[in-house]
């Protein structure tokens, strides 16, 4: 009798510890889920050194393994825009989610452009930030972005977005993307 009382109050607090150590897991960002929620997405301000202003991603389709969209971006007054295609990859074993895409031009021969990495994604989804990594050059080059949904992109991040954001550029340059004149571009307005 008294075995199964101890073999009961071991499960039991076992139970608790396994219930105790989930909860202050991380949860892996979903990926799929920011895209799912937010058609529209301006990067609102980023740690890279390029010129390029106004970058909003207008989705055209999502699948389970695929995005595709437009990514619009302003260089110096001209406006111009990638058709692009992003392909889930890593994905968790516990959570069965997606972080991480690999992004390529969206043509019949597509070629390496990007792989962007959502590190955090706000309880809402409406903000998150992002580790890219640029594959257009010989020797890829990284920084961190924060992107936030269309329909919050005046009043920009929330403040917990842009702690994680700051924690992880640490100290590095960086620069507003999003101005308020960007949603002037004709072509991003669909």
């Amino acid at each position: 009798m008294s075995r199964k009382i101890v073999l009961g109050w071991l499960f039991v607090s076992l139970f608790a510890i396994t219930n105790c150590a989930d909860a202050g897991e991380k949860k892996t960002p979903d990926l799929k889920a920011f895209l799912n929620r937010n058609k529209k997405i301006w990067v609102y301000e980023a740690s890279d050194t390029s010129n390029l202003q106004c970058i909003v991603d207008v989705q055209k389709s999502l699948s389970a393994e695929e995005v595709t969209f437009r990514r619009h971006y302003r260089k110096m007054l001209a406006y111009s825009y990638y058709d692009l295609k992003g392909k889930f990859v890593d994905q968790t074993e516990q959570s069965k989610t997606y972080n991480k895409m690999e992004v390529s031009l969206d043509q019949t021969t597509p070629s390496k452009f990007s792989q962007e990495t959502l590190l955090y994604l706000s309880n809402d989804e409406i903000c998150g930030v992002f580790l890219v990594v640029d594959l257009t050059e010989d020797t890829p080059k990284s920084w961190y972005d924060i992107r936030v949904s269309d329909t919050s992109i005046a009043s920009g991040p929330d403040q917990e977005c842009l702690d994680f954001y700051d924690a992880k550029r640490q100290g590095t340059t960086s620069r507003k993307i999003y101005y308020a004149d960007c949603k002037k571009n004709p072509e991003s307005s669909s």
